[in-house]
Protein backbone atom coordinates (compact mmCIF):
# COMPACT_ATOMS: atom_id res chain seq x y z
CA UNK A 1 0.00 0.00 0.00
CA UNK A 2 2.28 3.00 -0.96
CA UNK A 3 5.61 3.28 -2.46
CA UNK A 4 7.23 2.63 0.52
CA UNK A 5 5.65 -1.30 0.24
CA UNK A 6 6.02 -1.11 -3.81
CA UNK A 7 9.95 -0.49 -3.59
CA UNK A 8 10.01 -3.42 -0.63
CA UNK A 9 8.29 -5.63 -2.84
CA UNK A 10 10.67 -4.06 -6.48
CA UNK A 11 13.94 -5.17 -3.62
CA UNK A 12 12.65 -8.80 -2.64
CA UNK A 13 11.65 -9.51 -6.44
CA UNK A 14 15.25 -8.32 -7.95
CA UNK A 15 17.01 -9.92 -4.95
CA UNK A 16 15.46 -13.58 -5.57
CA UNK A 17 15.47 -13.17 -9.14
CA UNK A 18 19.27 -12.76 -9.51
CA UNK A 19 20.58 -15.73 -11.57
CA UNK A 20 22.56 -17.51 -9.92
CA UNK A 21 25.63 -18.33 -12.36
CA UNK A 22 25.42 -22.30 -12.10
CA UNK A 23 26.11 -22.38 -8.67
CA UNK A 24 23.38 -24.18 -6.70
CA UNK A 25 21.73 -22.40 -3.18
CA UNK A 26 23.54 -24.30 -0.64
CA UNK A 27 26.78 -24.87 -2.75
CA UNK A 28 28.86 -22.65 -1.30
CA UNK A 29 32.21 -24.55 -2.00
CA UNK A 30 32.38 -23.06 -5.48
CA UNK A 31 32.22 -19.17 -4.00
CA UNK A 32 34.75 -16.97 -3.33
CA UNK A 33 34.92 -15.97 0.81
CA UNK A 34 34.80 -12.34 0.01
CA UNK A 35 31.27 -13.26 -2.10
CA UNK A 36 29.99 -15.05 0.69
CA UNK A 37 30.43 -12.40 3.13
CA UNK A 38 28.61 -9.94 1.30
CA UNK A 39 25.65 -12.90 0.54
CA UNK A 40 25.34 -12.84 4.30
CA UNK A 41 24.80 -9.66 5.02
CA UNK A 42 22.07 -8.91 2.87
CA UNK A 43 19.82 -6.81 5.04
CA UNK A 44 16.04 -7.69 6.01
CA UNK A 45 13.64 -5.58 4.31
CA UNK A 46 12.37 -2.68 7.55
CA UNK A 47 9.65 -4.09 9.10
CA UNK A 48 5.86 -2.53 8.46
CA UNK A 49 5.30 -0.63 11.41
CA UNK A 50 3.05 -1.53 14.18
CA UNK A 51 0.03 0.44 14.60
CA UNK A 52 -0.30 2.26 18.18
CA UNK A 53 -3.79 3.41 17.91
CA UNK A 54 -6.57 4.34 15.56
CA UNK A 55 -7.40 8.15 14.34
CA UNK A 56 -9.57 10.21 17.08
CA UNK A 57 -12.96 10.11 15.75
CA UNK A 58 -15.03 12.83 15.50
CA UNK A 59 -14.75 15.91 13.12
CA UNK A 60 -11.63 17.07 12.22
CA UNK A 61 -12.10 20.51 9.93
CA UNK A 62 -11.15 24.29 8.83
CA UNK A 63 -13.02 26.91 7.04
CA UNK A 64 -13.05 24.55 3.67
CA UNK A 65 -13.01 20.99 4.40
CA UNK A 66 -14.33 18.20 6.71
CA UNK A 67 -13.10 14.97 7.63
CA UNK A 68 -15.64 12.96 9.57
CA UNK A 69 -13.49 9.46 11.39
CA UNK A 70 -15.56 6.78 12.27
CA UNK A 71 -14.86 3.55 13.62
CA UNK A 72 -16.01 2.47 9.97
CA UNK A 73 -13.34 4.91 7.83
CA UNK A 74 -14.22 8.30 7.53
CA UNK A 75 -15.17 10.99 5.22
CA UNK A 76 -13.91 13.96 3.33
CA UNK A 77 -16.11 17.12 2.13
CA UNK A 78 -13.98 19.70 0.33
CA UNK A 79 -16.70 22.37 -1.11
CA UNK A 80 -18.44 20.19 -3.57
CA UNK A 81 -15.81 17.57 -3.62
CA UNK A 82 -15.96 14.27 -1.32
CA UNK A 83 -13.45 11.82 -0.17
CA UNK A 84 -14.28 8.05 1.49
CA UNK A 85 -11.52 6.07 3.42
CA UNK A 86 -13.59 2.59 3.91
CA UNK A 87 -11.45 1.32 6.33
CA UNK A 88 -10.69 2.16 10.24
CA UNK A 89 -7.73 4.78 10.06
CA UNK A 90 -4.44 3.43 11.97
CA UNK A 91 -1.70 5.33 13.11
CA UNK A 92 1.96 4.17 13.57
CA UNK A 93 4.51 4.81 15.85
CA UNK A 94 5.09 8.26 14.18
CA UNK A 95 1.68 9.14 14.33
CA UNK A 96 1.28 8.77 10.66
CA UNK A 97 -1.15 6.80 8.68
CA UNK A 98 -1.28 6.06 4.77
CA UNK A 99 -4.83 4.55 3.71
CA UNK A 100 -6.52 3.86 0.34
CA UNK A 101 -9.79 5.40 -0.31
CA UNK A 102 -11.30 7.42 -3.45
CA UNK A 103 -11.55 11.04 -3.56
CA UNK A 104 -13.98 12.84 -6.30
CA UNK A 105 -14.80 9.08 -7.07
CA UNK A 106 -11.12 8.02 -8.28
CA UNK A 107 -8.82 5.61 -6.37
CA UNK A 108 -6.90 7.69 -3.79
CA UNK A 109 -4.52 7.37 -0.91
CA UNK A 110 -5.10 9.86 2.36
CA UNK A 111 -1.83 10.37 3.82
CA UNK A 112 -1.86 12.42 7.48
CA UNK A 113 0.08 12.95 10.16
CA UNK A 114 -1.32 14.16 13.71
CA UNK A 115 0.18 16.26 16.03
CA UNK A 116 -2.29 16.80 19.05
CA UNK A 117 -5.37 18.03 17.79
CA UNK A 118 -4.09 18.99 14.61
CA UNK A 119 -3.86 17.40 11.22
CA UNK A 120 -2.05 17.51 8.12
CA UNK A 121 -4.03 15.07 5.52
CA UNK A 122 -2.57 15.11 1.88
CA UNK A 123 -5.11 13.58 -0.70
CA UNK A 124 -3.61 12.02 -3.70
CA UNK A 125 -5.05 10.33 -7.10
CA UNK A 126 -3.24 6.96 -7.14
CA UNK A 127 -3.53 7.72 -11.59
CA UNK A 128 -1.82 11.22 -11.37
CA UNK A 129 0.13 11.25 -7.66
CA UNK A 130 1.11 14.69 -8.79
CA UNK A 131 -2.66 16.51 -8.40
CA UNK A 132 -3.22 16.27 -4.73
CA UNK A 133 -4.79 18.74 -1.83
CA UNK A 134 -2.99 19.59 1.46
CA UNK A 135 -5.58 20.06 4.30
CA UNK A 136 -4.21 21.64 7.42
CA UNK A 137 -7.55 20.72 10.00
CA UNK A 138 -7.97 20.75 13.90
CA UNK A 139 -10.05 18.20 15.81
CA UNK A 140 -13.58 19.32 17.41
CA UNK A 141 -14.43 21.85 14.69
CA UNK A 142 -18.46 22.05 14.42
CA UNK A 143 -18.85 24.86 12.19
CA UNK A 144 -19.69 23.26 8.44
CA UNK A 145 -17.76 25.15 5.70
CA UNK A 146 -18.67 26.27 2.77
CA UNK A 147 -21.43 24.21 0.56
CA UNK A 148 -21.50 24.28 -3.40
CA UNK A 149 -24.56 25.41 -4.94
Amino acid sequence: MGERHFVIIVLLFALFSIPSCGVFKNDKANIPEEDQAVEQTVPAPPPTPEPIGELKKGIWGNARAQFHVSNDGARLNVGCSAGVVPSPIELDQEVMFEVPGTYRRREAIFWGHVDDDMLRLIVSYVSDPERHIILDMDFGVTEWPVRCR
